[in-house]
């Protein structure tokens, strides 16, 4: 059994990660992972040793400021048996020294650091894993894919097409949810054709849909399934004649609503569609994490600051593989057309320093490759490997094609990303 107040201890005396590892029979991740609140503090291997009581107390200083997020999680829960989520506490194997250390610590502070404590805990029994691996749930890869249009190839239909990109690795395969009421039936399509891919939508609007119905859909598609939502754009939503006020707002309350129907989707199975810092939170917070779209490295970098460690983050990238400059910038622009007219994405780029000038005319080259790399496909490769050195846990690739090829999916190209992509 892993005893989390061991591991603060010895790392306190100075061993290093890999004996303490070893010793408590855990992945050095997961040593890093239960470290970190304490380097964070500015606690330093050295010193005199302290005391249980002393650790414990220093844990829930660490936790007071993050067990919120963990608790609201569990409210429903809590509402609705509060046997059942007993069962589920006493489901690590927690040893008692650890629980001594919880119920001594119970009579210091207040409930919600201890229930954060027990809940940081949770992952440590179980077969060693990280609280990052542990609050995934849902294992989306390293890459995936994010289409729209077609699964069709020629003569291969959906169902081949599906199948040929998990067995050549893309882990997740992503797709609009639409702007109309439900769950389209390709999802299910999807996830009849894979056995082990994770099949997402990229995203379903809030808008247009009744959190109950979606709950219910959703448990029928089964554990491979990942809700996307997100709260679309004005221009869309207006169009449909519901006002678009207060989104951020929409979002939340429609979380709410999930979390309190008779089928709610369990957060590590459903995540946010997020650009800015509130969005990106809520995503943390409410969700397994975030995912953007039509975004640069930049924003890698700041949203993986503001979800910090532990939210997934699943950035969308578009790509084009050619190596004629013109001709890959003039797919580009043809795909990013729409996304520069919207404001959502526009705001956003100028959030991350980029001027009007990029933006007006179909975006400057500067812009556009940065948006959408293009070049060979071990070139497109080494871009996409890019955002996950800036903090992406998954990146959903979507080629882009020259529109004279039509609407087609692009089979060949994925099967060119694919032979050179990093797994």
């Amino acid at each position: 059994m892993t005893d989390v107040v061991a591991m603060l201890t010895h790392r306190h005396a100075g061993r290093r990660m890999g004996e303490l590892a070893a010793s408590l029979g855990v992945d050095p991740k997961t040593v890093r992972k239960y470290t970190a609140p304490a380097l964070a503090a500015g606690s330093n291997p050295g010193g005199p040793p302290l005391s249980t009581t002393q650790w414990c107390d220093l844990a829930a200083s660490w936790m007071r400021q993050r067990w919120f997020t963990h608790v609201r999680l569990l409210v429903a829960h809590l509402t609705r048996s509060c046997r059942a989520f007993i069962a589920t506490l006493t489901t690590p194997a927690l040893d008692r020294r650890s629980l001594r250390c919880l119920a001594r610590t119970r009579r210091r502070v207040p409930v919600g650091d201890c229930i954060a404590q027990i809940i940081l805990a949770w992952p440590l029994s179980d077969g060693g894993r990280s609280a990052r691996q542990y609050r995934r749930g849902m294992d989306l890869g390293r890459f995936g894919i994010w289409w729209s249009g077609s699964w069709n190839a020629g003569e291969a239909p959906l169902e081949d097409v599906a199948a040929e990109m998990e067995t050549l690795g893309y882990q997740t395969l992503w797709m609009s949810g639409g702007f109309s009421p439900g769950i389209q039936s390709v999802f299910k399509r999807l996830v009849d054709s894979t056995q082990h891919a994770t099949i997402a939508t990229g995203i379903l609007s809030v808008w247009p849909n009744d959190p109950s119905s979606v709950g219910a859909e959703v448990a029928e598609l089964g554990p491979r399934f990942m809700l996307g939502i997100g709260a679309s754009h004005a221009v869309i939503v207006e169009g449909s004649g519901t006002s678009y006020e207060r989104p951020f707002h929409k979002v939340a309350t429609w979380l709410d609503a999930l979390d309190a129907s008779d089928s709610p989707v369990p957060p590590d199975h459903r995540i946010l569609a997020a650009l800015g810092p509130r969005m990106l939170a809520l995503g943390a917070e409410r969700s397994l994490g975030a995912h953007p779209y039509v975004v640069t490295l930049e924003h890698t970098v700041r949203a993986r600051e503001i979800l910090g460690t532990g939210p997934v983050l699943a950035p969308e990238v578009a790509v084009v593989l050619g190596t004629d400059a013109d001709a890959s910038r003039a797919a580009a622009r043809n795909y990013a057309a729409l996304y520069l007219s919207l404001p959502n994405y526009t705001n956003n780029l100028i959030s991350l320093g980029w001027d009007t000038t990029d933006i007006e005319g179909g975006g400057s080259d500067r812009l556009i490759d940065a948006l959408i790399p293009w070049g060979t496909p071990e070139a497109v490769a080494a871009r996409l490997e890019e955002h996950h050195a800036a903090g992406a846990d998954h990146v959903c690739v979507q080629i882009v094609r020259d529109p004279s090829k039509g609407a087609e999916y692009p089979l060949h190209e994925y099967r060119e990303l694919a032979a050179a992509l990093v797994r």
